[in-house]
């Protein structure tokens, strides 16, 4: 899975939890004065209240006023909103309220009697019509963990991100296989492994800062019939190699800086003692 796909995955949860901020500021709207007088005869040929109430938004409000809970209505369809007895959000369930941003899903937030906080979104669960996932953030609204999946079901992944909203480790599934990377503080990946989609062969990697060489290579094909092993310099260059190979057999090579051979077994050549 490339670094590519990944952050187009990432940016669509993190575009949620940006709607869903500007949802949590949307005015509140009153019941509809005609709705409370149309309830009235409802109420009386209906004792348990009436069956069916029409109306653009409902608030929910605790004896001192405050607003406990409100449905009403974006541009893209209907949300409910929940708020503690202070008036502080809580939770957000619905559709977005970014205009042409059709997305569905749930945030949590802190800042609230259940979470001390700034009033970030914690949680968010998102979906849209190209990808299905979840992210948790930090104090600071900064995503930290993130699962995400597309929405063909392909190309699935857990990722994670340190303080400074760097990407660092990951673990998923894609066109190519399983794998998962461990990033430096810079994001660039420094250890890799992974299975190839077809079976045929499973590796492991350590780069160099800047991914630049792999300074440690390790790969084997599934049957068995194969499996090297090599470690480089910085400048790129094998310093030891051993393999085995069902049509070569087993081999073990050293190389010094200047790339000459100073050990080899079986022992061939002009490098035998």
């Amino acid at each position: 899975m490339s670094e590519g796909t990944i952050e187009t995955m990432l940016s669509r949860i993190e575009h949620l939890e940006r709607s869903n901020r500007v949802m949590k500021f949307i005015a509140i709207g009153a019941i509809l004065v005609a709705v409370a007088f149309n309830a009235l005869p409802a109420m009386a040929l209906f004792p348990h209240g009436p069956k069916r109430v029409d109306a653009e938004s409902f608030n929910l409000i605790s004896p001192k006023g405050v607003l406990l809970a409100e449905l009403t209505q974006g541009p893209n369809g209907g949300y409910l909103a929940f708020f503690d007895a202070s008036g502080k959000a809580e939770m957000l369930v619905g559709t977005s309220a970014t205009s042409g941003d059709k997305t569905i899903g749930v945030a949590t937030y802190d800042g609230n009697a259940l979470m001390p906080g700034l009033g970030k979104a914690r949680q968010v669960w998102a979906q849209n019509s190209t990808s299905i996932g979840n992210s948790i953030f930090d104090p600071n609204g900064n995503p930290r963990v993130s699962n995400i999946t597309l929405a063909d079901g392909s190309n699935g992944g857990s990722f994670f991100y340190d303080g400074n909203v760097t990407l660092r480790a990951g673990i998923g599934l894609g066109s190519a296989g399983p794998g998962a990377f461990f990033d430096d503080s810079s994001g660039v990946a420094r250890l890799t492994q992974g299975v190839s989609a077809n079976d045929s062969a499973v590796s492991f990697a350590m780069y160099n800062t800047g991914a630049t060489i792999p300074l440690f290579d390790l790969s084997a094909l599934n049957d068995g019939s194969a499996t090297t092993f090599q470690i480089a310099d910085h400048n790129n260059h094998a310093r030891v190699t051993e393999g085995f190979s069902t049509v070569s057999g087993e081999i073990i090579q050293l190389h010094d800086v200047n790339q000459a051979e100073t050990f080899r077994a079986p022992c061939t050549g002009a490098a035998c003692p």
